[in-house]
């Protein structure tokens, strides 16, 4: 990485600080330069304005995730690895970038205006990559017959709830680690399609469920 490109990370991540932390209004060009420790000649050099300072972070932050995401997708591994490293890539992302996670958590919690479109569009695209791997775990059997949008809901609700707990210890932490494993288990046994030995007990446990909820049990992948 060049010298103009850590400047220009260093700037994009002290912007994602302040912008998760403060509201957009009480931001200024000031304070982001003294968060980046840049003088504020080299902020307006890679950044003309604020406003073009916010897009540049939601479109660098979505491009890295969207492209990690799309290599998953368009590989050849069967779908319940396709499945598991969308859930487990779309968890580190956000444990990466915790900052991040927490301005596009803000940006759900704000009415819809020019600012939040691209997370609006960026939670489009991971949905669209999610219900691509049920569609097609569904036509080749390994997936149960689910809606797509209800699969969707289960696995990216699961990653959003699971982030939170780890934000604080890094990507690296034992931790986060098994929170990972753990996170994959429960979507697994989500969506998975059961043996037939399993049908009297999907069936027992279909009469208990309410309609719209997706019933999931402890275990993983085998």
């Amino acid at each position: 990485m060049s010298s103009g490109d850590r400047t220009r990370e260093a700037i994009l991540e002290a912007a994602s600080e302040l912008f998760s932390r403060d509201e957009y209004r009480a931001v200024s060009m000031d304070e982001l330069a003294r968060c980046a420790r840049v003088a504020k000649g080299t902020l307006y050099h890679h950044f003309g304005s604020k406003e073009a300072l916010f897009q540049a972070l939601v479109r660098d932050r979505s491009r890295r995730m969207l492209e990690m995401l799309r290599g998953v997708i368009d590989g050849r591994d069967p779908v319940d690895r396709k499945l598991r490293s969308l859930t487990v890539h779309t968890f580190m992302f956000f444990v990466k970038y915790p900052a991040f996670f927490r301005l596009w958590e803000k940006s759900a919690a704000t009415g819809p205006c020019s600012r939040t479109a691209p997370f609006e569009e960026m939670r489009r695209r991971l949905r669209e990559m999610i219900q691509t791997v049920i569609c097609s775990g569904m036509t080749e059997g390994v997936l149960r017959p689910v809606s797509p949008d209800t699969a969707a809901d289960v696995l990216f609700g699961a990653v959003m709830g699971a982030v939170p707990r780890c934000l604080e210890l890094g990507v690296d932490d034992p931790c986060t680690l098994k929170q990972r494993e753990q996170l994959f288990d429960f979507v697994w046994e989500a969506v998975r399609a059961r043996p037939q030995r399993e049908g009297p007990r999907r069936q027992a446990s279909v009469l208990t469920e309410q309609p719209g909820m997706t019933g999931a049990a402890p275990g993983g992948a085998r």
